[in-house]
């Protein structure tokens, strides 16, 4: 396994910068980067029985799959254009995320005495935290990067958008979660 995952880091690594090398697209080469580095960690601690933490996968599942799930369906019924699924982006859009989540579904040890919920909070971290790069970004350039939310929104508007994502990112999470532990149960 440890040969599989850093394989599959280093394609996704070099997804990204494929991809990237021209026009970079914050979120997705942010998502796939992390993703690709998580992996290999994890395939270096493998064999002195370590493994990354849980948490360090449940943010990063989170992240990509959030990017898989926003780029699907704005693109599936064509509320967004921007978004490509053309050549390498097919890659970062589509399979790398469903890969990722394969791994983290089927290879990784979920430690079931840990607060679901809580783990289910802490897991946006890193989307709330581009929330807020994207808004300091609007207040010094004037446009977010993906413009999904509207160049002309108010503070309130944002924090509604902000505070919504949460609350969805949060659900996702603890169903991922949730699917977790039952793909754990049937495993063994």
């Amino acid at each position: 396994m440890k040969k599989a995952k850093i394989i599959i880091e280093i394609l996704f690594l070099v997804s990204v910068a494929y991809s990237y090398y021209k026009i970079p697209q914050w979120l997705t080469a942010i998502s796939n980067t992390l993703a690709g580095i998580i992996l290999i960690i994890d395939g270096i601690l493998l064999p002195k029985n370590k493994n990354v933490p849980i948490i360090a996968y449940q943010i990063t599942v989170s992240f990509i799959m959030t990017v898989y799930l926003i780029t699907t369906f704005l693109t599936a019924f064509n509320l967004y254009d921007n978004f490509s699924f053309d050549d390498s982006f097919m890659l970062l859009h589509a399979v790398n995320p469903l890969v990722f989540f394969t791994i983290y579904l089927f290879t990784t040890k979920l430690k079931t005495n840990n607060n679901i919920l809580c783990t289910s909070c802490i897991a946006p971290t890193l989307i709330m935290c581009y929330l807020l790069f994207d808004f300091i970004r609007h207040q010094i350039i004037g446009s977010y990067v993906y413009q999904i939310i509207p160049n002309d929104s108010n503070i309130m508007q944002v924090i509604l958008f902000a505070l919504g994502t949460y609350i969805f990112e949060v659900l996702l999470n603890f169903g991922i979660i949730k699917l977790k532990i039952y793909t754990e149960s049937k495993i063994k």
